[in-house]
């Protein structure tokens, strides 16, 4: 579904086999009728209107958020996602990210060179890998 005008993912909210959704670069901002996907673990909404993690309430297997490009500014929220994993970041206009410490099974992080206070303020404080993109 990537580059398309699709606002609404409702009608996914069926399949319940769905494990992988890239909606990069379209004009949804809601993914919780996706709650009825179980096994939803690698969720890539770069470039869309997505600006807040709430957005995201209910889909509990999420291991990979793509979320580049977003006009994200909080990571409110992201502490229910105790799976993920690996979380992409890059040219959000994130400047906390200190809710990433909460992750227990974080494994990976990309930022963009303009995170780099973030970064530095959890210095000493995490142990998964930081890739500035």
């Amino acid at each position: 579904m990537r580059h398309n005008p699709i606002e609404d993912v409702s009608p996914l909210s069926g399949l319940s086999s769905l494990t992988n959704l890239c909606l990069f670069d379209t004009d949804v901002s809601d993914l919780t009728s996706l709650s009825a996907c179980p096994r939803l673990s690698t969720v890539d909404v770069g470039a869309t209107l997505i600006d807040s993690l709430s957005a995201f309430d209910g889909l509990d297997a999420m291991q990979t958020l793509v979320i580049r490009k977003a006009p994200l500014q909080s990571l409110e929220h992201i502490e229910s996602h105790k799976l993920l994993q690996t979380v992409y970041l890059s040219e959000t206009q994130l400047l906390d990210l200190t809710p990433l410490l909460q992750l227990p099974n974080l494994q990976q992080v990309e930022v963009s060179q303009d995170m780099k206070a973030a970064v530095d303020s959890l210095q000493g404080q995490y142990e998964f890998d930081l890739i500035f993109q």
